[in-house]
């Protein structure tokens, strides 16, 4: 019911496929329109504008009112009332299609606060399935809860979460990497700027489509641990014993290998070669070169006291030298072997 002298108004019925039909008002008469499957008739008494139907309509049915400004200019009072019909039978008999509600709906707002809905399905008890909503009641539909929702700004900056642990720890492949989040500068009463990311502990529950952030977002990753990786010492095999016949002596080099896939790394301080003594492979009775060699006596010490004085070990790669002073020779070569 619209309450003025005469104002200039106008009806819009839509339907759940957006279809529109328009009914202008004053109108001479009864006036009717087929809409959804449904008749609606439109007459006006009075200032009492009545639109009716006989039989539900195949789909939900909006009826919009338009008023010209110069009328609200005015000022109107616009009072509504609705009225309708059940059969008996819909209520003695649980219906085969019913109403089950859902969650929320999509927001009408991305930001500056919008509105969601409850969603609603028609569900079909025989067959255990959701059907096309046109099975389900107009009727018996129930009310359909709405809420505020993205209640934040419209404004919106990069956000960096915190880095995550070196993918190694040595190397030439260290890597960490952190998260970015596109949020809004305000959320409800709360205003986030730079300064204040460490009071943001979840920022993936504002984030919102990278799009929205201008600029260039924060770096993802960085290296780390860049150092040089330490490694051991490693050894080669022992080289060829020094002599055929007898006693003689084998050697091997120190190496430094790279780990497996890395070529960032370092063995430290140079190690020294290692000396061991051996036999050769061949004796007196296998090869005749070793035959004029002369078996030496064993050594029961020095023959004289002056043999340890250091100056004269100089003098055992002399054979007489060394036959007087034995043990002393015998020191300093193994000595030399050692080193």
């Amino acid at each position: 019911m619209i309450n003025t002298m005469d104002p200039s108004v106008a009806f819009l019925i839509k339907d759940r496929n957006k279809q529109s039909y328009s009914v202008s008002v004053p109108n001479k008469g009864p006036h009717g329109e087929i809409i959804a499957g449904a008749k609606f008739h439109y007459q006006k008494f009075g200032n009492k504008n009545d639109i009716w139907a006989n039989g539900p309509p195949l789909s939900e049915i909006v009826i919009a009112l338009f008023v010209s400004k110069s009328d609200l200019d005015q000022g109107i009072i616009i009072s509504f009332k609705a009225e309708y019909f059940i059969n008996k039978r819909l209520l003695k008999e649980p219906p085969r299609f019913a109403w089950v509600l859902g969650g929320w709906g999509p927001c009408s707002q991305t930001c500056g606060r919008g509105k969601r809905q409850k969603t609603v399905a028609c569900f079909d008890t025989h067959k255990n399935k959701i059907v096309p909503r046109k099975f389900c009641s107009l009727i018996i539909k129930p009310y359909l809860e709405s809420e505020p929702c993205n209640a934040y700004s419209c404004n919106f900056y990069w956000v960096a979460g915190l880095w995550e642990p070196c993918s190694r720890t040595c190397g030439s492949f260290g890597v960490q990497f952190r998260e970015v989040y596109c949020v809004p500068q305000s959320i409800g009463s709360v205003t986030f700027d730079s300064s204040s990311i460490t009071n943001i502990s979840d920022p993936w529950n504002y984030m919102v489509s990278p799009s929205k952030c201008g600029g260039m977002p924060p770096v993802t990753a960085r290296p780390c641990n860049r150092i040089p990786c330490p490694v051991d010492w490693n050894y080669s095999e022992w080289s060829q014993c020094s002599t055929s016949c007898g006693t003689g002596f084998a050697t091997r080099q120190p190496r430094c290998l790279a780990p497996e896939g890395e070529l960032f790394y370092s063995c430290g301080p140079p190690a020294p070669p290692q000396r061991r003594t051996c036999k050769g492979i061949h004796t007196r009775n296998t090869n005749h070169l070793c035959k004029h060699k002369r078996k030496r006596k064993p050594c029961l010490g020095d023959m004289s006291h002056h043999c340890s004085i250091p100056i004269l070990g100089k003098y055992c790669k002399f054979s007489g030298f060394r036959r007087v002073c034995c043990e002393t020779c015998s020191k300093n070569q193994l000595s030399h072997i050692i080193q």
